[in-house]
């Protein structure tokens, strides 16, 4: 999507200053700290959170930068304001639901929504002399943050699918027991004897059972099966991201214990689910 561009140039131009774009910024955030303080506590309530937090920003200060007297708002302290207002870092910078524009760069706007989403490395920012658009990224291109999601995502999926393999197997171990007990009670009652009603019975019993073993039996083999299957996709996806880790010099996470991966010739090695 294009947006409003108020200089011709990629430079600052004249009506747009480095430092003009610093205040408009700072004024964003100290309205927004406003916004959210507001009916919840008080200017001093919220300096003494941040002191409880570890870096008390003074009310003198916060009413400065509230009354725009203070032109700038340093990273730390944004971050140790949104804790104490208990809202994302991000909501402070771009007030997405309150703006319909913000100066996302020096004379470039661009709607809230659009901006925290290359804010938060989902889409990449494009900057011409002529437009600022946005794209999704391209292989390779994605944020560090949306590597670690999408790596988590397949752990997670793989650990799905282990797990519902692992509730079939218990489950047809709970039935293989009742199909155990079932096939004793008929044999003991024809050594004792019984009536031809009760043997019937226990036969009837017995026939269920077994039924109910074959279905969980052949649950088990399709779940095993399909684990199997995701944890093989999973693994070479997982190889891709973790290479592009790799390459970045980011901490691999672990993988779960099923799922092996031989990262050096990119082969993925699925392990057995219990």
């Amino acid at each position: 999507m294009d947006v409003l561009v108020r200089c011709d140039t990629p430079q600052y131009c004249v009506a747009v200053t480095p430092d003009d774009w610093q205040r408009r910024v700072t004024r964003t955030v100290a309205r927004e700290i406003r916004r959210h303080r507001d009916g919840k506590m008080s200017a001093q309530q919220l300096s003494d959170r941040t002191g409880e937090l570890g870096m008390q920003i003074p009310r003198s200060v916060l009413a400065n930068l509230e009354s725009g007297r203070r032109e700038t708002v340093t990273l730390p302290e944004l971050l140790i304001l949104a804790a104490a207002l208990q809202v994302a870092p991000i909501e402070l910078i771009c007030p997405v639901g309150y703006d319909e524009q913000i100066e996302i760069l020096p004379g470039r706007t661009m709607d809230p929504l659009s901006a925290s989403r290359w804010v938060d490395g989902e889409l990449v920012l494009e900057v011409t002399a002529t437009k600022t658009s946005l794209r999704p990224p391209a292989a390779g291109e994605e944020s560090s943050t949306r590597l670690l999601e999408q790596h988590a995502g397949l752990v997670e999926e793989v650990e799905v699918h282990d797990a519902e393999a692992d509730r079939a197997a218990a489950d047809l171990a709970g039935i293989s027991a009742g199909v155990d007990l079932s096939t004793s009670l008929l044999r003991q009652a024809e050594e004792d004897g019984s009536s031809a009603e009760f043997i019937n019975k226990l036969q009837a019993e017995a026939q269920t059972a077994l039924a109910a073993r074959d279905r969980a039996a052949a649950d088990l083999a399709y779940k095993r099966s399909a684990a199997e299957r995701y944890r093989e996709a999973a693994g070479q996806s997982l190889r891709y991201i973790r290479a592009d880790m790799r390459r970045r010099g980011m901490l691999l996470p672990a993988l779960p214990p099923t799922l092996v991966l031989d990262e050096e010739t990119g082969r993925s090695e699925a392990g057995d689910a219990p």
